[in-house]
């Protein structure tokens, strides 16, 4: 082969090789070496470990730059689920992921910052303890919550679903458990909204009025024959049942001194509160049972405030709207108060003849 041939041939290789090598170089191709400043490197379809034996860091990311990033973490597919960044850590007194706002003053700012947009910010789940735990802390004499919410919209500033769990929200403090207070300004927002039932186990301290309450007590059946809603009661004694003590209560009589009116037949069912590993004692609900309680069976008896449906007879003269009225001879039933009789209540509504029911304000005396 004449001269100039070969020479011409490797040189083209020549070429060629490098051409390879200055794009392995500007790319960073999987299995070579990582190009630091370059924004091309490509390992393919291959994972890259890096393994060390640091007791320190063992890898590290200095960003000098203002308002830089140090880490991106970045899923492309916009399907299926994915992680942008994964922490891991197998001891029980380890972090998977620590953050750090380390400024030495207060600002916008925070530790971590979590932007949902159309989805949860932060989904948090735990197998046995708390999800997610936050602890305010502070020297001197200053706040620091545990956890802030802001809600927006018809949102919630804090939401808690205790559909699987013994509550939604639990609150546990030296001074206020659960605090609420109305931002509104005018008097227009609420402190607390409770839709259902509530059990306080405790005292109850309203500095303020109570709109819409009735009082109310726990009893049970002593008599020898059911109780209806709306039948006046009276005490025969007291029984202690699930740690608190109920009335024990029967069909009022003319001249009996009348406790209140039967509201509803109730049963009791109880849970056992265990919140982080730690017990707290048994939760009791009294829940509604109908408005029959048979002998021995619990009920809710109204001793002051309105009642909707009360037993009345109006045979002895018809009841009007504000009458006095007072127990019958037809036990448990209610009358218009004549000369005699104490006043169980006042009439809300009206009854011309026969037996049937009317609304009550219960007031005894």
């Amino acid at each position: 082969m004449p001269r100039f041939l070969v020479r011409a041939r490797f040189a083209a290789i020549l070429a060629a090789g490098l051409g390879l090598l200055i794009t392995g170089v500007a790319a960073g191709a999987a299995g070579s070496a990582l190009i630091i400043g370059s924004e091309s490197n490509n390992a393919g379809t291959s994972n890259t470990s890096l393994t060390t034996s640091s007791t320190v860091v063992a890898f590290r990311l200095l960003q000098n730059g203002a308002g830089g990033t140090a880490l991106m973490g970045y899923v492309t597919p916009t399907t299926g689920p994915a992680r942008g960044v994964y922490g891991r850590v197998d001891s029980p007194d380890g972090w998977g992921v620590q953050a750090r706002n380390n400024a030495t003053t207060s600002g916008s700012g925070a530790a971590i910052q979590a932007i949902g947009v159309n989805n949860h910010a932060i989904v948090a789940t735990s197998d046995a303890t708390t999800a997610i735990r936050g602890t305010g802390s502070c020297s001197g004499f200053c706040g620091a919550y545990g956890v802030e919410g802001i809600g927006d919209g018809l949102g919630a500033g804090v939401h808690g679903d205790g559909s699987g769990a013994i509550a939604g929200v639990f609150g546990e403090s030296p001074f206020w458990g659960l605090y609420g207070y109305d931002s509104s300004g005018d008097g227009s927002g609420l402190a607390l909204q409770a839709t259902g039932d509530v059990t306080i186990t405790g005292d109850l301290d309203v500095n303020g009025v109570c709109t819409g309450c009735a009082s109310a007590a726990l009893g049970i059946n002593g008599g020898t024959s059911s109780l209806a809603a709306g039948d006046a009661v009276t005490i025969r004694g007291s029984k202690e049942v699930n740690g608190r003590v109920l009335l024990v209560v029967e069909k009022a009589k003319a001249g009996d001194t009348v406790l209140g009116l039967m509201a509803k037949a109730v049963t009791a069912t109880s849970r056992e509160i265990v919140m982080d590993g730690e017990e707290h004692g048994l939760a009791w609900k009294y829940q509604d049972a109908g408005k029959t309680a048979k002998k021995g069976g619990s009920l809710v008896i109204v001793t002051s405030g309105v009642l909707e449906i009360a037993s009345a007879d109006a045979s002895g003269g018809a009841i009007a709207v504000g009458d006095a009225l007072t127990v019958g001879s037809k036990a448990g039933k209610l009358v218009k108060k004549g000369a005699d009789g104490t006043v169980v209540g006042y009439a809300l509504g009206k009854l011309a003849d026969g037996s049937g029911t009317v609304a009550v304000y219960v007031d005894p005396r």
